[in-house]
């Protein structure tokens, strides 16, 4: 069992390059939004309830997946008080013999921002708002490196979703 965690800030293109990904590796996909949106349908972003169900829901789907030999690609938006968690999914991934990849995506900051603007991040309860970006980047330290693991990290600026799916594809040997 593999599992592609591709993280990055928000409209650094994590749903557009995992979609891609999924189509040409056959992975599931596990976007970070299906959880988000549901929990934002209920409570309110960064509430109590709201982080404790949005850790339990992933772990829960992470643990099956594990169990059942799924092979899946998870979106994320990657902080450091994150830390604990990523540690507790790589526990879950290892102690089922499963392989855990992170994939780090960057893009330039004005790339970013015209990103966070499109249309199409609609469809999800997305931030769309560039102040608000720079905010929580900021606040949350949104461009950090994840301390655990080997990494590839790519700068999706002036690369198709495509050609970064193509590039992590190569990368794994999947």
């Amino acid at each position: 069992m593999k599992l592609l965690v591709l993280y990055g800030p928000p409209g650094v293109g994590k749903h557009t390059v995992a979609k891609k990904l999924a189509t040409i590796t056959g992975y599931k996909l596990f976007h970070n939004h299906y959880v988000v949106d549901l929990l934002l349908s209920i409570f309110t972003w960064g509430s109590k309830p709201y982080l404790k169900l949005g850790r339990q829901i992933w772990e829960l789907v992470l643990t099956e997946a594990v169990k059942n030999k799924v092979n899946f690609i998870l979106t994320y938006v990657y902080s450091p008080e994150d830390n604990p968690f990523i540690k507790k999914m790589i526990r879950v991934v290892k102690k089922h013999n499963g392989t855990i990849h992170f994939i780090k995506l960057e893009c330039a900051q004005q790339e970013l921002h015209k990103r966070v603007r499109t249309p199409q991040r609609r469809k999800f309860k997305k931030l769309r708002d560039v102040a608000q970006l720079t905010k929580i980047i900021r606040k949350y330290k949104l461009h950090s490196r994840m301390p655990f693991e080997e990494h590839l990290t790519i700068d999706t600026t002036d690369l198709s979703a495509q050609k970064t799916a193509q590039l992590i594809k190569k990368q794994y040997r999947i």
